[in-house]
């Protein structure tokens, strides 16, 4: 963790109006293990749905892979489990492959890498702990690049954020090579809202992660009990929305009191954006940001969408 980035994001976050905290330090050991917890529960259909559409669907992303010799680059990959059944039909398929998982948490890729030496110890697996924007890459010459952004990760971004993301991704791919993108359908509301709104409240304890953080690593001294987790569902943006919110007017510390951020009672932290999408929408996307999109694979409710996207 760069603990001055971490600081400086955390400032600029808690003193802009509204507050916000960037979702991505979510991510440590312990919110590692929280958000596993997540994807384990009933409401949460997510992680099933893609885990559904990977299973049942990989030989035939891997059938349009055949005959080169490809670079595969998870951004978010997380401790791989949603990723490995794809691995492992790659490798059945051919053997020239090499996995680059990123993510930013240093603690979930050791999990992923040690997963994946007694899953799959045939494949070469070079973590890279990073923040996607900070990731530098060699060209690639001889190997054609797969990116993988999984689990609707795309969700959490703004429309600025996603310019910058595709901005970025065009920079580190060539003709031809190709993009898997993992993302969440518009459904029925109460379905969306409970995903993120769990009543064993796993979610809130994962939001409040941040906060532990800060107090953790950056010095603070947040009194987590006067918080509480709101979430909330807007079906014309098609965005899910979490807060964190002050129950009390309240100036709390950060870096031993070099540092203060005042909250008035009743004010909120946006923690997290997770956008919806259709299907149709897709395709227009793609064309947006220099792709084509071409395939889409769904779950059999029609939850969840992962579409291959080649690079123009």
């Amino acid at each position: 963790m760069n603990k001055p980035s971490f600081l400086k994001d955390v400032l600029d976050g808690l003193n802009s109006n509204p507050k916000t905290l960037p979702a991505k330090y979510f991510y440590n050991e312990k919110g590692d293990q929280l958000f596993q917890q997540i994807m384990k529960l009933d409401s949460y259909y997510l992680s099933r749905a893609e885990a559904e559409v990977l299973s049942t669907y990989s030989k035939a992303i891997a059938s349009k892979m055949q005959d080169s010799s490809w670079e595969i680059i998870e951004l978010g990959a997380g401790d791989g489990s949603k990723t490995q059944t794809l691995l492992k039909v790659l490798l059945e398929q051919q053997s020239d492959v090499i996995y680059r998982p990123v993510d930013i948490s240093a603690a979930v890729l050791d999990q992923l890498k040690k997963r994946l030496a007694k899953n799959l110890p045939q494949l070469p697996c070079d973590p890279i702990a990073s923040d996607y924007f900070s990731l530098k890459l060699e060209p690639s010459s001889q190997q054609k690049r797969l990116f993988l952004f999984l689990g609707s990760n795309l969700g959490n971004y703004t429309q600025k954020g996603i310019l910058a993301f595709f901005s970025l991704l065009n920079e580190l791919l060539k003709k031809g090579d190709q993009l898997i993108l993992g993302l969440d359908l518009i459904k029925d509301p109460n379905r969306i809202l409970n995903a993120y709104n769990d009543k064993e409240k796993v979610t809130a304890e994962f939001n409040f992660n941040l906060l532990r953080r800060i107090n953790e690593e950056l010095g603070g001294n947040f009194d987590i009990s006067l918080f509480q987790h709101w979430a909330t569902y807007e079906p014309v943006l098609q965005e899910a929305r979490s807060y964190l919110i002050s129950k009390e007017e309240r100036t709390y510390e950060i870096d031993k009191g070099k540092y203060t951020v005042h909250f008035n009672a009743w004010e909120a932290i946006h923690v997290e954006t997770s956008k919806k999408y259709s299907a149709r929408q897709l395709a227009d996307l793609a064309k947006e940001n220099g792709f084509e999109q071409t395939a889409e694979y769904q779950d059999k409710k029609g939850d969840f969408i992962d579409v291959v996207w080649a690079k123009l």
